[in-house]
């Protein structure tokens, strides 16, 4: 008991998975396990009496009259049609300096419920989230339906989290105003310009005959002056010089394009550091000085002389304070909010009340704790503490790669070393492409010609009824029996409505990923498919844990077929982004050209495994130029499958990536576009690589490493003492995000002493997959098949994905993420679904006598939809047979069904 009430205080953990850890955990204590029905009472008794525990736990750290403000967001006022909650749920759409006002006033009505400072730190962070999450989904009225505590509980969770959220929809707001202030400064500078340029020409011919009259003047006659002047008016040189002086800048003149900016700036920025408390660094300590000075009294009253200028340029100080006791106040102003901009990037400023603003400095395993964990973890990473071990090991690798492919280069017709600017580069030929052999044409043609016509709403029927995926939509608060799944209770009144449920579930699903409204799918016939009950289901089911949970009971099942082995052991993934338009004001959408013309967009990041299943995705703004973001994806995904070798395009790879990957135990293979301009590392200066000396010319700084790695060095090194170990161990524990890593690893726009170590061992890493990569063919067709895996997906979902001329129409992040987890979802149905019927082809066929290559099986791809009716009306319907798991007949490529088929469709 004690033990399980741990496990459930400790996180947000499903019934089921605690049901299977008991009876896991009584086997191998020898204990005589008593009766499921039994076992499933008494972990439901416990989830209610920890869940009871928790809202009690966290409704008594609520004053009365706290409590009466967070019940007041529940109630809609006189005249309005959406209650206060709904209300500040809502995040900024756009990045206008409207919706920088709206969040301010946003952020300080969150403020005045007073909950923003109340300590939660003993409530587990993944049970905080949860009823967070439960705040930010469920209807107002359903909240006001819920017990006292229940609900003051989920109404505190939730305030303290919107609150940080409201913080950082403040900072990001700002940040992308300013971008478009400089952007636009920088449209009307250039116009300007041009606007000028005939008068430009008139001055420059003015100047011109001067100076040419001054060349020509013969040496030793005097008075070139007077004649000068003679000629061109004295008044009219002057002109000129001052209007070439007026038209004419340095190359990049920043200050000259933020100029237009600064009424703009100077209205909101008082109001914008009277509501964020920055903090910072010891070298932001002059920037903090402005705004304190700035905050301390009303603008119209400060002594602008004195204010701080320190933290600024020369450049930006010449304007500011262009002659002694002379101060342009909207210009400072204006310098001070760039500036902010700028340390906030850098992570010099922070604001600890926010969730992507925070301390850099906090977040790694320390101290005791860290003692703790650091054998734990080095058994973990398969790491040693001693790093002179480690650095042997790897300059013995590096050694043995070098040479491998030195010995290769005579039989290596893809590789040539050529000369380019005085250095030694080398080239790859493209890889030929492979021949399809007979045997894997008449398979292609055999699974193409068989596969079943099907329904993409009875496809997810079957599949659920195949791997039971819908049970893991569960509403935070609901408390799921073990015994449900037990298959000879299907059949009970409690299995039937949890079926219905799973079948509105389901349909919702499907309105996500099709990019459908719900009423393309509601039946009004059907109970579990009303418009209402869909619209409850989808608010209060449909999220991103519960999809990301169906999402891998699908990735398990998968991985169990004996076909998908032909495909990959699970051990490689490849990374990749599929962009969509937002045709709607978000502001977590961005720009790109290319890809969403004059709009903006969102790209879906995901993985796709080498048996083609997809997990792990991430919506980002605009494109994808961060590789942190893969990293993340690595240590984020929860399915069962554990790839080693992670492959991308080129994106924007660093030394850093390769370097956190290789302390990880992980292989970072990006297919890297300019293999010519990449360099090379060797780690021993006096090593002879012969023909590739000179393409190893740049040394690793080893010792950099190893101070940053061994746990006994001098004493002036103790500062540093295992910090590459303690950072691999907070990455992999999760005690930091790898998207908040550079915080710790960069200061000021520069790399730290750690980044730098890191760096370091990331050019021994990057440089063993660039030999690779020369000398093994093998190696280069794996990344290659595998990218073109990620790629070929994305047509999958394109295809799901038809409605509304595929683009997304939701406004804010959690929006976002869910309807696009769900095509990830059902993109995952559809490639089980097709593998398990090519796994039924393959065998029908070798019962008949035919025989197989796996070089051919391996070729295979369940990536197929032409089978799949995606549009028109939904049914939810499935034969009896297959719901109790058998299979649907083959096509018969004899029979007239296809024509049938292709003539109902038109």
């Amino acid at each position: 008991m004690r033990w399980m009430y741990g496990q459930l205080l400790l996180g947000h953990i499903d019934d089921v998975k605690l049901f299977d850890l008991a009876t896991q955990r009584l086997i191998t204590r020898k204990v005589v396990l008593p009766a499921a029905s039994t076992l499933a009472t008494l972990v439901t008794r416990v989830r209610q009496r920890t869940s009871l525990r928790v809202f009690e736990a966290l409704s008594r750290r609520l004053s009365e009259d706290q409590a009466q403000r967070l019940e007041a967001l529940l109630v809609v006022p006189d005249g309005k049609y959406k209650s206060p909650l709904d209300t500040l749920r809502e995040s900024p759409a756009a990045w206008t300096v409207t919706d920088l006002y709206a969040g301010l006033e946003r952020l300080k009505a969150l403020r005045t419920l007073g909950v923003g400072q109340l300590d939660l730190s003993d409530i587990s962070s993944q049970k905080r989230s949860a009823l967070s999450q439960e705040g930010m989904t469920l209807w107002a009225d359903t909240l006001a339906k819920s017990g006292v505590t229940r609900r003051r509980a989920t109404l505190l969770a939730w305030a303290q989290y919107i609150e940080r959220q409201a913080m950082d929809d403040v900072l990001t707001v700002f940040d992308r105003y300013l971008k478009g202030l400089e952007l636009r400064g920088l449209e009307k500078h250039r116009k300007v310009r041009l606007r000028g340029l005939k008068d430009l020409d008139r001055a420059a011919k003015v100047l011109s005959r001067a100076v040419k009259m001054l060349l020509e003047w013969p040496e030793g006659k005097r008075n070139a002056r007077r004649a000068i002047l003679k000629q061109l008016e004295e008044s009219r040189l002057k002109a000129a010089v001052e209007r070439v002086d007026a038209l004419t800048h340095e190359e990049v003149d920043f200050p000259v394009a933020w100029s237009y900016a600064q009424k703009q700036v100077a209205r909101f920025l008082p109001q914008f550091l009277e509501a964020i408390p920055f903090e910072g660094t010891p070298s932001v300590a002059g920037l903090l000085e402005a705004i304190t000075f700035l905050k301390s009294a009303e603008l119209g009253s400060l002594e602008f002389k004195d204010a701080p200028k320190a933290f600024m340029s020369p450049v930006w100080q010449a304007r500011v304070f262009p002659q002694d006791g002379e101060v342009v106040q909207d210009t400072y102003l204006l310098v001070v909010a760039i500036h902010i901009q700028m340390q906030l990037k850098r992570r010099e400023l922070y604001v600890s009340s926010s969730h992507r603003h925070q301390d850099p400095r906090t977040g790694l395993l320390e101290g005791a704790e860290w003692e703790q964990q650091r054998l734990n973890v080095c058994r973990l990473l398969g790491r040693s503490t001693d790093g002179k071990a480690e650095l042997e090991a790897l300059s013995k690798t590096l050694d043995t790669a070098y040479h491998t492919v030195l010995e290769g280069l005579p039989t290596n017709t893809a590789l040539k070393l050529v000369q380019r600017k005085g250095h030694t580069v080398a080239v790859l030929k493209p890889l030929p492409a492979q021949p399809s052999s007979p045997g894997l044409k008449f398979l292609q043609r055999e699974m193409s010609r068989r596969l079943p016509f099907i329904e993409l709403s009875d496809l997810l029927l079957e599949i659920n009824s195949y791997t039971g995926f819908a049970k893991a939509f569960i509403r935070t608060d609901e408390v799921r029996d073990p015994r449900h799944d037990v298959p000879e209770l299907e059949l009970s009144v409690c299995a039937v409505s949890w079926t219905k449920r799973h079948l509105a579930g389901l349909s919702a699903l499907l309105a996500q990923a099709c990019n459908l409204s719900l009423r393309a799918v509601a039946r009004p016939d059907i109970p579990a498919l009303t418009l209402e009950h869909l619209h409850f289901v989808q608010q209060n089911y449909i999220r991103h844990d519960t999809l990301t949970a169906a999402n891998s009971k699908l990735v398990e099942a998968h991985a169990g077929l004996p076909l998908v082995h032909h495909w990959g052991t699970g051990d490689m993934a490849s990374a990749d982004g599929m962009r969509f338009v937002v045709s709607v004001k978000s502001l977590y959408s961005g720009y790109n050209r290319k890809y969403f013309g004059i709009g903006r967009g969102v790209t879906l990041f995901s993985f796709t495994s080498d048996q083609f299943s997809g997990f792990w995705g991430q919506v980002v703004p605009g494109t994808m130029r961060d590789s942190l973001n893969i990293l993340h994806g690595v240590l984020s995904q929860n399915t069962v499958l554990e790839p080693k070798t992670y492959t991308s395009d080129t994106a924007s790879y660093s030394d850093t990536i390769f370097g956190l990957f290789h302390l990880l135990g992980l292989q970072f293979a990006p297919r890297i576009a300019d293999m010519g301009s990449t360099r090379y590392w060797r780690m021993d200066r006096d090593s002879d690589y012969g023909a590739l000396q000179d393409l190893a010319r740049n040394k690793v700084n080893t010792a950099l490493i190893a101070e940053h790695w061994d746990a006994s060095r001098p004493a002036r090194c103790r500062s540093a003492q295992d910090d590459l170990l303690r950072l691999a161990g907070s990455l992999k524990l999760g005690v930091v995000a790898a998207p908040d890593i550079l915080k710790t690893l960069t200061r000021g726009g520069s790399l730290t002493g750690l980044g730098r170590a890191v760096e370091e061992l990331g050019r021994i890493a990057k440089t063993l997959h660039l030999l690779s990569y020369l000398s093994d063919e093998g190696y280069r067709r794996a990344i290659q098949i595998q990218l073109n895996r990620g790629e070929s997906r994305q047509g999958v979902g394109r295809a799901v994905y038809h409605g509304q001329k595929g683009e997304l129409r939701h406004r804010y992040q959690e929006g976002l993420e869910n309807q696009l987890s769900a095509l990830g979802l059902v993109v995952n149905a559809i490639v089980l679904w097709n593998a398990r019927y090519m796994q039924a082809i393959l065998d029908w066929l070798e019962g008949i006598g035919e025989d197989f290559e796996d070089g051919d099986l391996a070729r295979l791809s369940p990536l197929k939809y032409a089978h799949i009716n995606m549009i028109g009306r939904y049914h939810f319907t499935l034969p009896d047979d297959v719901r109790l798991g058998a299979m649907r007949p083959l096509r018969d490529p004899d029979t007239l069904e296809l024509y049938e088929r292709l003539e109902a469709a038109a």
